[in-house]
């Protein structure tokens, strides 16, 4: 007879029967290595030996932007120029500050110091990483910052 299915193995032990040669494991640890094996099997449930092992390592979390306003944060400043730079633009998740005017925050106190800005969490974090990014060179034309971004001009 033909093949029909397949049986998935992790770590020797099943986990799927898929008709096809399609197959999702799901609820697994974040960087973590997993091996696999398959066995062809026919409509008698008639299977081949398990084939030799194959290893996939998942994904690492991705850590959470606990300054967004989704996770309950609320930014404030010490002055704001106007509703066209409001300071929520500071934790908004727009980080080239696109389009400027909306995506930015300005302080209403031109060339006057210090000024800040905020942001309240709901409810204890642990913060392992503060990255905190200003106007670009070319802030009408910018791009996606990275660690690696440098800026030239004075603002």
């Amino acid at each position: 007879m033909g093949v029909t299915g397949y049986k998935v193995y992790r770590g020797g032990s099943l986990v799927g029967s898929p008709a096809t040669t399609s197959y999702t494991d799901t609820g697994l640890a974040a960087s973590t290595s997993y091996n696999y094996t398959l066995a062809a099997c026919d409509a008698a449930n008639n299977c081949l030996a398990q084939s030799n092992s194959v290893s996939a390592t998942t994904i690492p979390v991705a850590s959470s932007n606990i300054a967004l306003p989704s996770f309950g944060a609320v930014a404030s400043a010490s002055s704001s120029t106007s509703s066209d730079y409001p300071v929520s633009a500071v934790n908004n998740n727009q980080r080239t500050g696109t389009p400027w005017g909306t995506g930015g925050w300005r302080d209403a106190t031109f060339n006057a110091y210090p000024d800040w800005v905020q942001i309240n969490f709901s409810g204890t974090k642990t913060v392992d990483r503060v990255v905190v990014y200003t106007l670009q060179d070319n802030y009408t034309n910018p791009i996606e910052p990275t660690d690696t971004l440098t800026l030239a001009l004075e603002v």
